[in-house]
């Protein structure tokens, strides 16, 4: 059977991360043999090519190209993935709500496939940090149409539900009680020592908006076919 959640994320192998992420994970699920969790780890990391975690279905991947890019990372976790729901997370995660999983069905079950959960990341931010998706709009989505490097990849994502919005169909979801704290470790020596690619991102995510505003209007010809 698939699994219902499939978590995708990339690592840089900090293994305390990885143990504080994938303990809380665990701790947490409600119906764990309906997760499985997707880990793109860069090709130099042979110490995780075999990694396993107890309670949980695994599995890691190991790039092969020479530089690494958030997009092309997505691209290969997506197309791996074998979840009804694509959950866009980091490793610097800390899950905090027992049952997370069927409170995000129960959600799913009531607002319809379409509908965008946005989870509490403990951050002072309106910005969805993990971006939930049914498969079917990934697959709309795509993540060979955003082309970034390392940032923008949650904000592309969440700015096409504000299109959606400004369409007239406001299906983004509050959850503050979902808890997924983002301790973003080093996020912001992370930006300051990628000045280049957050700059470059940035063009990407502006020359983009014709594709976001293009998605966002089939999302809201879906939900007129309902």
């Amino acid at each position: 059977m698939s699994p219902r959640f499939s978590l995708i994320l990339a690592s840089a192998g900090n293994p305390e991360l990885l143990e504080s992420f994938l303990t809380s994970l665990v701790r947490t699920l409600r119906v764990p043999d309906e997760t499985e969790v997707l880990i793109y780890f860069d090709r130099d990391a042979i110490a995780y090519r075999q990694l396993i975690w107890p309670g949980i279905n695994l599995r890691p991947l190991l790039g092969e190209e020479d530089a690494f890019t958030a997009s092309r990372a997505l691209r290969t976790l997506a197309a791996t993935a074998q979840g009804e729901y694509l959950v866009h997370v980091n490793d610097d995660v800390v899950f905090r709500t027992d049952g997370w999983d069927t409170s995000l069905l129960g959600v799913f079950a009531v607002h319809g496939n379409l509908c965008f959960p946005i989870v509490n990341s403990l951050l002072p931010t309106e910005l969805n940090n993990f971006p939930i998706l049914h498969r079917d709009v990934w697959n709309m989505i795509k993540a060979e149409s955003f082309p970034y490097e390392r940032f923008y990849i949650d904000t592309h994502i969440h700015d096409v539900y504000r299109r959606l919005r400004r369409l007239g169909h406001d299906v983004m979801i509050k959850l503050p009680n979902i808890i997924f704290q983002h301790n973003w470790v080093g996020g912001v020596e992370k930006h300051k020592t990628c000045p280049g690619a957050m700059g470059r991102d940035k063009v990407v995510f502006d020359k983009s908006a014709g594709n976001r505003e293009g998605v966002a209007r089939k999302i809201a010809e879906m939900i007129g076919e309902l």
